[in-house]
């Protein structure tokens, strides 16, 4: 698959998110990636913090619904539970999403700080493959505990 649209999210309260996005946009910077290639969008729920970082210009800012509008891919930027907040939100949607571990521990993120690059690199070189995961949902009813 060719990758045309990538969307940030994630953990936007940890300082490492915006170091992540930065180390994004300087690797797609450096291979001429921004230069009609591959479109970076990033979800706005960062706003709050839009003081702790300047942005490339060539990230386009949006909602998460339109950030994930079309895209091919999500980077979801956090720990498992930032994971899984991006799936729930998906909804029905399925696009693959590469998780990258900020967090103290984490079990479904593939990437690092660390290797972040050499994942960047098979992301544009199409060296990867897509693992499909089961969703489950469940509703527990006990007459002593309130649903979930």
């Amino acid at each position: 698959m060719k990758l045309k649209i990538i969307t940030c999210t994630g953990n936007y309260r940890k300082e490492k998110f915006f170091k992540i996005i930065q180390m994004i946009c300087k690797f797609f910077e450096e291979n001429n990636l921004f230069d009609n290639k591959i479109e970076l969008r990033l979800s706005n729920e960062y706003e709050k913090n839009i003081d702790k970082i300047s942005l490339n210009k060539n990230i386009k800012i949006d909602t998460f619904d339109n950030c994930i509008k079309d895209s091919d891919l999500i980077m979801s930027i956090g720990g498992d539970g930032t994971i899984l907040s991006t799936v729930r939100k998906l909804s029905d949607k399925t696009i693959p999403i590469l998780g990258i571990h900020i967090g103290n521990l984490g079990f479904l993120a593939q990437s690092t700080e660390e290797t972040l690059i050499d994942a960047l690199k098979c992301l544009i070189n199409n060296d990867y493959t897509i693992e499909e995961k089961l969703l489950l949902k469940a509703t527990i009813k006990d007459k002593n505990k309130s649903n979930y």
